[in-house]
Order: structure tokens, then sequence, then C-alpha cells
């Protein structure tokens, strides 16, 4: 991540999506969290990042509280300045889990990009 970033055009917007959040809740962590959000603190002055996370396995079995929400200043739940975007890449259907969860069914996130330049993050349900 370090070497990319420090190659990477500060010129253009940098979308980060990975299936595990910076956060954890209850008795379950997130490894190596401490050492991703600092690479990305290193570099967010200097480039427009966005860190989109699929869901939360640290809070299995309950509502994630930060789902829906575009974070810019610390990682839920600590004290941890961030310098980067922090939020759900969100889910049209979460049909593949029996029983579902009524914390994630229907919320897209959906960037708008206008002349390279990240203009508006909002979720949408799927209607």
């Amino acid at each position: 991540l370090r070497n990319f970033l420090g190659s990477a055009s500060s010129e253009k917007a940098i979308f980060i999506v990975t299936h595990f959040p910076l956060h954890s809740a209850g008795n379950r962590t997130t490894k190596n969290a401490a050492a991703v959000i600092s690479v990305l603190n290193e570099y967010g002055d200097d480039h427009d990042i966005y860190f989109l996370w699929g869901h939360n396995h640290t809070n299995a079995n309950s509502s994630e509280s930060n789902y829906d929400k575009i974070i810019k200043d610390k990682i839920p739940g600590t004290n941890t300045a961030i310098n980067f975007t922090y939020a759900a890449a969100g889910c049209m259907s979460d049909s593949e889990y029996s029983g579902g969860s009524a914390a994630v069914s229907g919320k897209g996130l959906v960037a708008t990009i206008q002349n390279g330049e990240v203009t508006d993050l909002k979720y949408y349900g799927k209607n």
C-alpha cells in the first residue's frame, strides 16, 4: 500500500475497497488496522483517498451502526484521527446470508465524480 500510494498521482482520487473494516466492535478485532491507518494518514494530506469496507465481521450477529456513515474525522470507537474518507462500500442485497441483516440490506454507496474529482458520496436504497 505504501509503495502504491508513494507512486500514485495526487491528481486523481484513490478508492481502496476491501472486505474488512478498520474499526472493530465487541471482542473481535481487525488485524493490521493500525498499520493500514498509519499508511493512509501518511499519504492522506497529498491524496484524495477513499477507504471502503465490505461489512464488519467484528460486529457479527448485530447491527453495524457505522454502515451508512461517511466518516472523515476519526475511526469509529477510537480517538484515531484520519486524513482520508472512510465508509462502507454498500450492499444492494444481503440475501446470501440466512436471515439477512436489516443493517446492510439495500444501502449502496454512490460516488459522483466530475472532471476527475469526487463531488459527492451518498447512500441510496435498492429502489
